[in-house]
């Protein structure tokens, strides 16, 4: 998984949804039209017909197994359309409390066995065949997506963050407050 923290992401989404939740909302739009290049990558990555041939993609297909229905999920084309991003406020390893977390999931099963099949088990029949109709090694669309379009996501997320704040100072001087700009080390930070 493809990790980058952003400074003063957690911190500005807080505080905007304690000043004004409709322009969080407005915000959080943005920042996952900013994250949109990866996902798009990421869908062209993926193919919309069935990458293999034995891979079934009919009702009743696949090998079945006691009450008849295949445990190994059909190819339903949905594979594209299940790449999307979250954008929550929970729990990360190695940081104490919660934060905002921006992810680009596959929630497709056949898309996720498409992008991760050989990465536990390299060589096993499903990455073979994968990898000799060209797909190539495990990790075949979103790794390959955030690699290529982190540096220019990340940028994008630090403008909107700089503008959030922008916003909440705005409404923070309005109220009275006479405080510390929330800005200040994050401007420096970045070369701002």
């Amino acid at each position: 998984m493809a990790r980058t923290q952003i400074i003063g992401l957690n911190e500005t989404m807080g505080a905007l949804r304690q000043i004004d939740p409709e322009l969080d909302k407005q915000q959080r739009k943005r920042v996952k039209r900013d994250i949109q290049p990866l996902v798009d990558d990421a869908k062209k990555a993926t193919p919309k017909q069935t990458p293999l041939s034995g891979w079934k993609s009919q009702t009743g297909a696949g090998i079945e197994r006691g009450g008849g229905e295949s445990r190994f999920p059909r190819w339903k084309g949905d594979a594209q359309r299940g790449i999307r991003s979250q954008i929550r406020r929970g729990g990360v390893r190695g940081f104490r409390g919660k934060r905002v977390v921006i992810r680009v999931v596959q929630g497709s099963a056949s898309g996720e066995i498409f992008d991760y099949a050989g990465k536990a088990r390299p060589g096993n029949p499903i990455d073979r065949g994968l990898q000799s109709a060209g797909f190539g090694k495990a990790m075949r669309a979103l790794w390959p997506a955030a690699e290529k379009n982190m540096p220019v996501v990340v940028k994008h997320v630090q403008e909107s963050v700089f503008d959030m704040e922008d916003v909440i100072n705005a409404e923070l001087k309005l109220k009275g407050f006479s405080g510390r700009r929330l800005r200040g080390a994050q401007r420096r930070a970045f070369g701002r």
